[in-house]
């Protein structure tokens, strides 16, 4: 029953959705219906409550093809839509991640070089205190 039902399901979405929304959907449906086995349920029983893959399909696109015109273009993998973000704006971040990196290198220079020079001071004063304590 199960994978009759992951079947329907399956030819009714294909070339339908994305890709992605198409692996994702029949991930989720395999792992609800397992879910439910495990939690007592039979498998027709679960089957029945989901009812129709070809309705569930149809559900799952309907709410999908308001995304595909709202941006009147085919469905973009992550890949495609990580490579249409201009270059201007990644060279941005990478120039904001070399700010700060130089920043902290700024910051921990001045501070190595303060303990430098007060290294002497540090070290008088840790004698004194230790002769003073034998004292």
């Amino acid at each position: 029953m199960k994978e009759q039902f992951i079947r329907e399901l399956s030819e009714s979405l294909k070339g339908q959705v994305s890709e992605a929304v198409y692996q994702d959907t029949i991930s989720y449906y395999k792992s609800y219906i397992d879910g439910e086995i495990n939690k007592g349920k039979t498998e027709k029983e679960v089957i029945e409550l989901l009812g129709s893959g070809r309705l569930i399909a149809k559900s799952v696109i309907d709410a999908n093809a308001g995304n595909r015109e709202q941006n009147n273009q085919p469905y973009e993998t992550a890949s495609q839509t990580e490579s249409n973000i201009p270059f201007s704006q990644k060279a941005k971040w990478i120039i904001i991640l070399l700010l700060v990196l130089i920043a902290v290198l700024a910051v921990a220079g001045i501070i190595i070089k303060v303990l430098w020079l007060l290294l002497p001071v540090i070290i008088i004063a840790a004698v004194a205190v230790w002769v003073f304590n034998r004292i």
